[in-house]
């Protein structure tokens, strides 16, 4: 029994000599019971000459005019670049693993403001993928990548109205992504960490009314030159961020902590035990905070309890290493 299976154009090589000669030839494939092989029906002859002579060039021609579709050629063809998907969708996933979406589409409600939880997703997903500015958003999200499935593209003018409400949601966005990131990654708060940068602007040095903030300051940039403000972050000892805030740039860095304990404290987020409490629960005492205070930090399920380090350059004092054991071991000694 004989089967044919199609036909193709085959190249063979012959050595003669230091040469190495390519021959065409057009072939069916066959099957002869459980043998398959190659039957020729036509030697098109050598590679070299057929160009050469042209009639490589005549049989390509004539072939191509019963083709349907207009041949391309490859090498012509250079890509420019293509839109990046990885990126946007891990970004997406995390988005809506912390209810996000949902988040901001209450407060977009409250402002009348359709696509507000699209254009924050939008700056965020810029932000950690490739930083640009709101005014490039647009450009970058319609050409540099694939935007999830159902995300609406917003305008120019409503990315900066976006900027707004988040501003004004400062709070409640912590707040959300706290309580968020305690039920899915059980936040580690054995020891916090706060620490203070500044950042400089460029363009005019006056001082502007409607940005108060922005004043001249101790620059860890080395920019003494520039108007600067002053940013306060609280974050786990995994990078995590809790909550963070913003200064005037000229503040000092010790005179930030008492102001930002007690709005984090009224807020929920830490729970602070002063360096002479000796028990867990016992009253607040008025103490005095410094760049070494103690503080611990916990979530509703943990408390703090204060621990003692000693100084390198003098006697025991208390040091910024909070120890936290869980609720309903109040008595538990320290690590």
């Amino acid at each position: 029994m004989l089967l044919l299976w199609g036909m193709f154009v085959k190249t063979t090589r012959r050595r003669r000599g230091d040469k190495v000669y390519e021959y065409l030839s057009l072939v069916e494939t066959v099957r002869k019971g459980s043998k398959i092989g190659h039957r020729t029906l036509l030697r098109l002859g050598e590679v070299t000459a057929l160009r050469e002579s042209g009639q490589l060039g005549r049989i390509i021609a004539a072939l191509e005019r019963h083709l349907h579709k207009q041949r391309v050629d490859v090498d012509s063809l250079a890509a420019e670049g293509a839109p990046a998907v990885g990126a946007v969708a891990a970004a997406a996933a995390v988005w809506k693993q912390l209810d996000l979406g949902g988040f901001f589409t209450k407060v977009g409600a409250e402002r009348r403001a359709d696509v507000l939880e699209h254009a924050v997703f939008a700056m965020v997903a810029n932000r950690l993928v490739a930083p640009c500015s709101k005014r490039r958003l647009p450009e970058w999200t319609e050409h540099d990548v694939i935007m999830p499935q159902g995300w609406s593209a917003p305008s120019l003018d409503q990315y900066y109205r976006a900027l707004d409400a988040v501003a004004d949601t400062k709070n409640e966005t912590e707040e959300h992504l706290y309580r968020q990131l305690c039920n899915l990654t059980n936040l580690n708060l054995r020891l916090v960490c706060y620490d203070l940068t500044s950042t400089y602007f460029e363009g005019s040095t006056q001082k502007s009314d409607g940005f108060p903030s922005r004043v001249f300051g101790y620059s860890r940039d080395h920019r003494p030159d520039r108007p600067q403000i002053v940013i306060g972050l609280l974050c786990t000892t995994d990078g995590i961020p809790i909550a963070h805030h913003v200064f005037t740039g000229n503040t000092n860095d010790a005179s930030t902590l008492p102001d930002v304990l007690d709005d984090l404290t009224k807020r929920g987020l830490i729970t602070c035990w002063p360096p002479d409490s000796t028990a867990i629960g016992s009253p607040p005492k008025p103490f005095r905070l410094s760049t070494r205070t103690l503080f611990g930090c916990r979530s509703p399920n943990t408390v703090a309890e204060p621990r003692m380090s000693p100084s390198k350059t003098g006697p025991a004092q208390w040091w910024s290493n909070p120890t936290v054991v869980p609720v309903g071991t109040p008595n538990a000694p320290p690590n």
